[in-house]
């Protein structure tokens, strides 16, 4: 009788234990999809209400935590992008500055890139929130489409292939890159060169010449949570 009840015992805790950790696993699938679902949303609605003049571009975004991107926070300790003599360009304080009231951001645009089969919302600044349903605008970089300089786009690498700059990696040269802009639907970019470096040196790619050729940087993890090198891929504007 002993005997029985404790493989019974045994039997109930393995049952257990393998529907948390079913529960565990199908969590995250889950969570993308919705993830996903979001940020189809804020691109169709840039293309067909903001562009349009018919609707604002500032966007409330989901609050809830079950959004969070592991390692998202590790993207301002590692990255050293602002001049550390220059109090404007402090890197903590530009990030204060441009994530702004979280609760709504302002949608500037929409980056395609069909090789890689990633459609994704561009938002202005690089906080948390923003990362978490598409890609941002670095604040020191140029504007979105704009005709010189280099607009330097991050976007995490999410661990489930299908959202946001997961493929990003697997995007070849000469690979076309399109962007909507509320100015401009459809700009045209090629890409020209691709990098991989250390957090540290990700600042020598943002800035640009004011009066330089047009470029487009798309920046994401090489690994997972955050951690490592960076994958850079370089666009310049196609001529029309």
């Amino acid at each position: 009788m002993f005997m029985r009840f404790r493989q019974q015992v045994v039997t109930g805790i393995k049952s257990v234990i393998v529907m948390l950790l079913l529960g565990v696993l199908s969590l995250d699938p889950l969570v993308n999809i919705l993830r996903q679902k979001n940020m189809d949303h804020y691109t169709d609605y840039f293309i067909n209400q903001v562009a349009e003049g018919k609707n604002s571009d500032m966007i409330g975004l989901p609050d809830s935590e079950i959004f969070i991107i592991e390692g998202e926070d590790d993207i301002y300790e590692q990255e050293e992008f602002a001049d550390p003599d220059d109090p404007d360009t402090n890197n903590e304080l530009l990030i204060e500055k441009h994530e702004g009231n979280t609760d709504d951001l302002k949608l500037i645009g929409v980056i395609e890139i069909p090789s890689i089969n990633t459609k994704v919302p561009v938002w202005e600044g690089v906080s948390v929130k923003a990362l978490r349903f598409g890609v941002g605008r670095y604040p020191l970089s140029s504007e979105l489409g704009s005709d010189s300089g280099n607009c330097f786009i991050m976007g995490h690498r999410n661990r489930h292939i299908s959202t946001i700059f997961c493929r990003l990696q697997y995007i070849e040269k000469g690979a076309k890159v399109y962007v909507a802009t509320k100015e401009d639907t459809k700009i045209e970019y090629t890409v020209v060169d691709k990098v991989c470096v250390p957090p540290e040196k990700v600042s020598a790619y943002i800035t640009a010449d004011e009066m330089s050729a047009p470029k487009l940087s798309l920046c994401t993890c090489i690994s997972e949570k955050g951690k490592g090198w960076r994958f850079i891929a370089i666009c310049e504007r196609s001529e029309t």
